[in-house]
């Protein structure tokens, strides 16, 4: 591909807003989720007493359980993610250092092994995220479970 083809797909700049905007969205995301989610169901775990039936005291442990995963695979993502953003941003700057005109070709070789790692991060960052949201709604549907029990 030409550089300024190259050029414009990666642009450093630009890369680097999205990383510093996704990180912070990401964050107060997952912290939002936590306090939210968890200290509910800590509350309602703390009020738990001895007539309390088994199924409520075991849905409230197993939603605790699931939003605490789902916290930490957000976590986990948000930790990969960051992974690919610095990838791109390393693209972005072997495209910058090539020492070819605007209009001549780059050679492949400057990005096929970062853009191959990039592309295997984002699947597993697809699957992991697909984890994410299955087990928050087990979480959601046992807390469900316990509040009507």
């Amino acid at each position: 591909m030409k550089k300024s083809t190259l050029k414009a797909l990666y642009p450093i700049n630009e890369w680097l807003r999205i990383h510093t905007t996704h990180l912070a969205y990401v964050r107060n995301l997952v912290l939002t989720l936590a306090v939210a989610s968890l200290g509910y169901c800590m509350s309602k775990y703390s009020s738990i007493d001895f007539t309390t039936t088994f199924v409520v005291k075991y849905c409230l442990t197993s939603t605790i359980i699931a939003f605490g995963i789902s916290v930490l695979l957000g976590l986990l993502i948000a930790v990969i993610q960051d992974k690919v953003f610095r990838l791109y941003r390393e693209i972005s700057r072997n495209i910058e250092k090539e020492n070819v005109p605007e209009d001549s070709e780059v050679d492949d070789n400057v990005i096929a092994a970062p853009r191959s790692r990039c592309i295997s991060l984002e699947r597993t960052n697809k699957c992991l995220f697909l984890s994410q949201l299955i087990i928050y709604g087990i979480g959601v549907i046992l807390l469900t479970v316990s509040v009507f029990a």
